[in-house]
């Protein structure tokens, strides 16, 4: 992957069926969705829920089988504290853009695409991912450490968008390379800009 060909995964997690049973049961549940500061501010949230929250019913049993699939088909492990639902609707019907952490890889199931508005944008890299062109139940997988994965959810203009966020930890040697990395380049613009500035000096 180069450091500027960002592309994300396109596929089916759950079949159209199936995501009629999980909403069904996830209206069943609307008293556990809330709006968060925690991530940094109210612009950064929609109503959302950790899965792990959920009441174990049919709609969780289908979720839990084909998140598992969805598992071993990446060949990841999704971090059980990095496990959302989301839901566009109402005053909270976008979320600016972002960066998630920058140590994780991240999916997203779409569990409804018969709203307007709704796309996935990725402003940096030029794109977007637009659900309506997809079936409900279908994914997108990216890497949340490409300078390029910086994205939003733009307006839901009509309807309700609702989505499973999962994120998986890169292993810790990576991390610790990640890590040295940046440690590199900030010392080196530090450097950098402490030489310039005794140029400048030297020239005045």
């Amino acid at each position: 992957m180069g450091l500027f060909n960002f592309k994300y995964e396109v596929g089916q997690a759950l079949p159209r069926v199936e995501t009629k049973v999980v909403m069904e049961d996830i209206k069943k549940q609307n008293d556990k969705f809330f709006v968060t500061d925690a991530h940094g501010g109210l612009e950064l949230s929609v109503y959302e829920t950790p899965y792990n929250d959920l009441k174990d019913c049919k709609g969780k049993e289908i979720m839990d089988l084909r998140i598992s699939q969805l598992e071993e088909k990446l060949g990841l492990k999704y971090d059980e504290h990095n496990k959302f639902i989301i839901i566009y609707t109402g005053d909270f019907h976008e979320m600016i853009p972002h960066y998630d952490d920058q140590g994780t890889r991240t999916s997203l199931i779409y569990l409804t695409t018969d709203f307007e508005g709704g796309s996935t944008s990725f402003p940096l890299a030029g794109t977007e991912h637009k659900p309506q062109d997809y079936r409900p139940g279908h994914y997108i997988h990216y890497s949340s450490r490409h300078i390029h994965s910086f994205h939003g959810g733009m307006p839901v203009t009509k309807g309700t968008k609702v989505v499973i966020v999962l994120r998986s930890s890169f292993e810790d040697n990576i991390n610790s390379v990640i890590l040295l990395w940046e440690v590199f380049c900030f010392c080196y613009v530090k450097f950098r800009n402490l030489f310039t500035k005794k140029d400048l000096y030297k020239n005045q």
